[in-house]
Order: structure tokens, then sequence, then C-alpha cells
């Protein structure tokens, strides 16, 4: 992302797309090609795979309207401790740095580079660092994607258009 006003670049926003789902698949690779919803204690879908969302299938229905919408929809419980670790270990890469780290959920969260890197020129080098320290933690399906500005909005819209 370029900014506009290279001088105020100041949050990196680390965004690894639908985290929950990746991480259920690197335990099961063979998940990633059919539908799949992980489902919560409660027996409500937290989570949907690309495929699944096509299908229909929402978060926070219940498992029997899940498989309503997608027929061959893989239904498992989350492994939540599973999950947990590598929510863990994603936080604590980004970490390394020693900056401010602001988690926002699973597998979103924004750093404040204020005072180290003031222009796309400064933050490409970071960014490219960061993310092969994440690929090397968690692996390549928790393939982060990276967006920097001047906000955390645009920050994340950033990270989120690719």
């Amino acid at each position: 992302m370029h900014s506009k006003m290279d001088d105020a670049i100041g949050i990196l926003c680390c965004y690894v797309p639908n985290f929950l789902i990746a991480s259920a698949c690197c335990d099961q690779p063979g998940w990633t090609e059919r539908p799949l919803a992980l489902l919560g204690a409660d027996e409500r879908v937290v989570a949907v795979s690309a495929a699944a969302r096509r299908s229909g299938v929402q978060i926070a229905v219940r498992a029997q309207a899940a498989r309503l919408a997608c027929p061959d929809l893989r239904l498992q419980p989350l492994n939540i401790q599973a999950s947990q670790a590598r929510q863990t270990a994603y936080l604590a890469a980004l970490g390394e740095w020693e900056l401010p780290v602001e988690s926002q959920g699973w597998g979103l969260a924004y750093i404040d580079l204020n005072g180290i890197a003031h222009s796309t020129a400064a933050v490409q080098p970071l960014a490219a660092d960061l993310g092969r320290r994440l690929r090397r933690t968690l692996g390549a399906a928790l393939q982060p994607a990276l967006g920097w500005d001047s906000s955390k909005f645009t920050a994340r819209a950033a990270a989120m258009w690719t």
C-alpha cells in the first residue's frame, strides 16, 4: 500500500485471512479442498471456509442449518487449544520487534511503527522480514497479508485488499 502522505505512516496491520480455518487445515491438509465449517461448544458455526461461504453457510448458524445450506459440508469442532497456540505464536512473532502490538482477534493485529518507519521505503523491508518470520513460525497455510498507512482503518483495508 502506498500512502498519500508517506511521512505519516505509523501503523502496520498484519492479517491472516480466515485464521481459524487455516489453522484447522494445518492439522488436516485434506480439508482445504472441501467446504468446511468449525463449530463452537454451543454447536454453532464459528468459522467457514471460502467454499462453504460460497455455498451459503454463515457464521452463528446451528450445525443443522449449515448442513442444509451445503450438504457436502465437513463440520468439525473448533480445536480451541491448537488455535490459541497458533495465535500465541503469531503474536509472539509480531512482538519480536519490541514495538507495541495490539491484537484485534484471530489472526489480526496492529504494530505501531511510529518512531521507526515514516515512509513506504522504510516499511517495505520491515514488512518483508515480518512476512518471512511469520511463514517460518506458522507455516505457509497461515500466510499473512500486510498493509500499512497512517491509521488502523486504512492499514487494515490495505492488508485485506490483497
